[in-house]
């Protein structure tokens, strides 16, 4: 495992505390990204650089992405300059939340090229991914996920694997989301009812993270 090559594209708010925490694990880490910035201060913890995603995908067997985008996603993954035309890829992992629909778009180019794809959408926020205490959602030929996984456990404290079929990912993470998000307005509900009712702001609150209301 410390002689694989694990590539990374895009090393914004979620990939670059993920590739830190590669790097710190002892794998071998090259990166991608259009923010040189950040690139360069992987650079000085022992990250290598590549100029495309292209390029990565000529240097890597296995490739993390973390973009902010459907947009983003695809013209890396399937672009002119698109990791899909790399020479040495062999297994891609999507960390972003897309939607099933563009994952099974690029599952069904990657397959094309003898590429395997890894729907692997995260939750838990930068915090987490520097941690290593992520939770991924996995799915994706079982050979591939096999392959993915020693990985994934370097980011994450839950791995979840859901099938061979990608998409079926996408599907968890969007509920899991809907959920963090009712709870969330319902919260914002109670507040606003606390505060007409006269009760201070900030006990309530105190009071909801003391009890049965507290969530994320």
């Amino acid at each position: 495992m410390e002689q694989l090559n694990v590539g990374l594209i895009g090393v914004g708010n979620m990939g670059y505390p993920m590739a830190l925490r590669l790097i710190e694990s002892g794998l071998k880490v090259t990166v991608c990204d259009l923010d040189d910035k950040a690139v360069k201060r992987l650079q000085d913890f022992g990250a290598s650089k590549a100029d495309s995603p292209k390029d990565l995908a000529d240097q890597c067997e296995l490739i993390l992405s973390s973009m902010p985008s459907i947009e983003a996603s695809r013209e890396i993954s399937l672009g002119s300059k698109g990791v899909i035309h790399g020479t040495r890829l062999r297994v891609y992992i999507e960390t972003s939340t897309l939607g099933s629909a563009v994952i099974q778009e690029i599952a069904d180019s990657m397959r094309d090229r003898s590429i395997g794809l890894i729907d692997a959408p995260i939750s838990g926020g930068p915090p987490a991914a520097r941690a290593g205490t992520l939770a991924v959602l996995a799915s994706g030929e079982q050979s591939h996920f096999a392959r993915a996984k020693p990985v994934l456990d370097r980011l994450a404290a839950e791995v979840f694997y859901l099938g061979e079929s990608p998409g079926m990912s996408q599907i968890a993470k969007l509920i899991n989301n809907h959920v963090s998000a009712a709870g969330r307005l319902a919260v914002f509900e109670g507040l606003a009812m606390g505060i007409k009712a006269g009760i201070e702001l900030a006990l309530l609150n105190d009071i909801f993270n003391a009890g049965s209301a507290r969530n994320y």
